[in-house]
C-alpha cells in the first residue's frame, strides 16, 4: 500500500491530506499504524474541539456555592491530555466471542517441563503457553494475523503479538516477533527478557515491532472475564481470565475442571464472526491438547 514519509514521519496519504485540511501538523501527531505511521483516525482524535459555550444564571453579586462543580466547567487539576496510548485508542467496530478453555492438561504439561528442564534453567510460563498457542492459531486462520490501514487490509505471514499487560500507559505494548516460528522456550525466554526490560524502564515508546495482534492474560489478577479492546489497525486481542475449578460435564458425565474463559475481540472490518470463533476454537484445541506447541 502507497505510504508517504514526511521529513521522519510515516503517513498515510489520507492522513496527509485530513491534516492538511484541518492545518495540523504531522510531526506532532503520533502514529498508531503498522510501524508507527499516521493514519487518518490519529489525526481526527488531534483535531482541535470547539470550547462549549456556558452559560450561567447567577448574579454577580451572588457567591459560588462551594463543592458543587458548575456544568460544563472542568478544573485544571482534573483536565489532563491523553497520553499517547490512551489517544490511540479508539473504538472500531468490534465484535467479542467468548469461549471456555481447559486447561488441566496444559497445567500438567507445564509442570513436566519444569521437572525436564530444571537442569538447563529454562522455565516455562504460562503467558508463554498462550502466546504460543495463539501465535500457531493465527497460522490455521491468517484472516486475523491482519492490520487495518486507511484503504486496505494488510495480511501478514508471521504471526508477531504483542503482550498487552505489560504496557506501560505512556509506551506500546513489546512485542514477540514470528511466534509460531519459534519454540515454546524461546518465546518464554523473549517474554521474560522484555518483562526484565521494561521493569528497568529500557524500552522506549516505539521500541518493538507492530504486533498484528495483542494477548492479554489477566488471570494472574484473578479476573474471570473481560472484553479486550482492539488497538488501532489491529484486527484482534485475545483476553484471557484466571483458570479456576467449575463443574463440566465430560464422557457425558459431571465433573469438575480448571476452566478459563477466553474472549476474542476483533475488528469487524477486517474480521468476520465465523472467522473469529474458528480462530477461537483453534486457540481451545492447542490448549487442551498442549502437545502440539511443543512440535
Amino acid at each position: 500500500m502507497k505510504t508517504e514519509a514526511i521529513g521522519r514521519v510515516r503517513a498515510s496519504p489520507l492522513a496527509r491530506r485530513t491534516a492538511r485540511e484541518l492545518g495540523l501538523d504531522l510531526h506532532t501527531i503520533v502514529g498508531s499504524g503498522p510501524f508507527g505511521r499516521i493514519v487518518k483516525a490519529d489525526v481526527l482524535l488531534k483535531r482541535p474541539v470547539e470550547k462549549p459555550i456556558v452559560t450561567s444564571q447567577r448574579r454577580a453579586s451572588e457567591p459560588a456555592p462551594h463543592n458543587i462543580p458548575s456544568l460544563g466547567v472542568v478544573s485544571n487539576e482534573a483536565a489532563a491530555a491523553p497520553n499517547g496510548a490512551r489517544r490511540a485508542t479508539y473504538q472500531a467496530p468490534c465484535i467479542a466471542l467468548t469461549i471456555d478453555v481447559a486447561v488441566d492438561a496444559l497445567l500438567t504439561l507445564r509442570s513436566e517441563l519444569h521437572v525436564a528442564l530444571a537442569a538447563q534453567g529454562v522455565t516455562i510460563s504460562l503467558t508463554a503457553m498462550f502466546t504460543k498457542a495463539l501465535g500457531l492459531a493465527l497460522g490455521y486462520v491468517p484472516s486475523c494475523n491482519a492490520t487495518f490501514a486507511d484503504d486496505a487490509i494488510i495480511r501478514y505471514g508471521r504471526s508477531n503479538i504483542a503482550i498487552g499487560h505489560w504496557a506501560f500507559p505512556d509506551r506500546s505494548a513489546p512485542v514477540i516477533s514470528d511466534v509460531s516460528g519459534k519454540s515454546l522456550s524461546v518465546v518464554s525466554r523473549e517474554l521474560r527478557d522484555l518483562k526484565d526490560q521494561i521493569r528497568q524502564r529500557q524500552l522506549g515508546p516505539k521500541d518493538g515491532l507492530v504486533g498484528a495482534a495483542t494477548l492479554i492474560n489477566l488471570g494472574t489478577q484473578r479476573i474471570r472475564h473481560f472484553d479486550p479492546v482492539v488497538t488501532p489497525s489491529q484486527a484482534m486481542v485475545l483476553g484471557i481470565g484466571v483458570a479456576e475449578l467449575r463443574p463440566t460435564v465430560v464422557n457425558e458425565s459431571l465433573g469438575i475442571a480448571k476452566i478459563m474463559t477466553v474472549t476474542g475481540g476483533f475488528d469487524h472490518r477486517v474480521v468476520n464472526g465465523a472467522d473469529g470463533a474458528e480462530l477461537l476454537n483453534a486457540f481451545k484445541r492447542l490448549i487442551e491438547a498442549p502437545m502440539s506447541i511443543l512440535v
